[in-house]
């Protein structure tokens, strides 16, 4: 008996919440999510990875519940752990930035959207090359930004880049380039 608070009872949870949230059921899944973050805050600390794992996957079924303020939060949550525990331009991190885009994207912060992703895209190239397949969610989240301000240009140019990297990665005759 591994009891509730045990590591393998909490994966289990999460693997729960997860196949709730596939069904579309995203209170129960939410449900299970704030459970297992407010126990890896007791039993690991709130600067633990694996609450910040915890609290990302709560932000994601917040924000497909359309809370996206809440999303937000708890998606800023996980960049301030990660941040801290694994670095600024750990792919963890810069995921979780992304996240906050989305957030902001949803919530018409376009400012904040563009300052954002503009840092992550700088980030990604620094430690990845200005040709990684990681650069296209930002590179989406950027044209999206550009096209919510009507700058149609610019948002086709990041379409353009996001494009190329899609060929490059996949090859000219897939189905996604």
């Amino acid at each position: 008996i591994l009891g509730p608070d045990h590591p393998l009872t909490l994966e289990s949870l999460l693997a729960v919440a997860s196949e709730e949230q596939s069904a579309g059921r995203l209170a129960d899944a939410e449900r299970d999510y704030r459970a297992v973050v407010e126990t890896r805050r007791r039993v690991l600390g709130s600067a633990h990875p694996g609450t910040a794992e915890a609290i990302n996957y709560l932000g994601g079924v917040c924000y497909l519940q359309h809370r996206y303020e809440e999303a937000r939060r708890c998606f800023l949550e996980v960049v301030d752990i990660r941040s801290k525990s694994l670095g600024p331009d750990h792919s963890d991190t810069l995921a979780a930035m992304d996240n906050v885009v989305e957030a902001d994207l949803e919530l018409e912060r376009l400012e904040e959207a563009g300052k954002l992703s503009t840092e992550i895209l700088e980030s990604k190239i620094r430690k990845l090359g200005p040709d990684h397949s990681t650069l296209v969610p930002t590179l989406e989240n950027l044209a999206t930004v550009s096209e919510k301000k009507q700058r149609s240009a610019e948002a086709e140019d990041f379409l353009l880049r996001i494009l190329a990297i899609d060929r490059q990665a996949l090859g000219p005759t897939h189905p996604d380039t």
